[in-house]
């Protein structure tokens, strides 16, 4: 009995599917995909601990920035405007909180860089932040902190020698319980450790 067109075409078609099927099971399909999601989530964790210790780092280069910015400012003996007639003493990094009160604390500043000048009778008094009263407050980033130990230390920067007044370690604590610190030597040198 002869087939039909139909019939062969069929035939045909239904055997060539059964032999040369191709895809993937729902077993190989969320194998896949269950590895694809560990693998995710690992690079993700990754990814934010990296972010918290490059915003720690930066702000440490910030900072260390601002008290080469100090120095720089001391020795050329670069005085502020509001200066005025007055000799110029140096220029000071303050850590906000302690025994130092800042001007920028009550706009939410943390830490500040201000212009020392001779006041009457040859007294110190602070003249103006750095680089002016209208510029906004260096803030720390969301997580990073200073250590308790740090807070209320200055660093007055001397036109005659370039050193400081009194030297010291500024740390840094970061969300993940890192930390970095800064060290200013007697000679003014500004480095880090960590």
């Amino acid at each position: 009995m002869a087939k039909s067109k139909w019939q062969r075409a069929k035939s045909i078609f239904f055997n060539y599917n059964r032999i040369h099927t191709s895809g993937f099971t729902l077993v190989e399909m969320l194998v896949t995909f269950a590895v694809l999601a560990s693998i995710s989530a690992a690079s993700a964790v990754s990814f934010v601990t990296y972010n918290k210790s490059q915003t720690l780092s930066n702000t440490t280069k910030d900072i260390q920035q601002l008290l080469a910015v100090a120095k720089s400012k001391t020795q050329s003996q670069v005085k502020p405007p509001s200066c005025e007639n007055r000799a110029l003493v140096g220029y000071e990094f303050r850590v906000c909180g302690g025994a130092i009160t800042c001007e920028t604390r009550s706009l939410g500043g943390d830490y500040e860089l201000v212009a020392i000048c001779a006041g009457d009778g040859g007294q110190p008094y602070i003249v103006q932040t750095v680089p002016a009263k209208n510029a906004p407050p260096k803030k720390l980033p969301q997580g990073i902190t200073f250590d308790p130990s740090s807070l209320g230390s200055s660093y007055q920067f001397k036109i005659l020698t370039g050193g400081v007044v009194r030297n010291g370690t500024i740390i840094l604590k970061g969300p993940d319980r890192s930390s970095k610190e800064i060290t200013v030597d007697k000679r003014g040198n500004i480095g880090d450790e960590n």
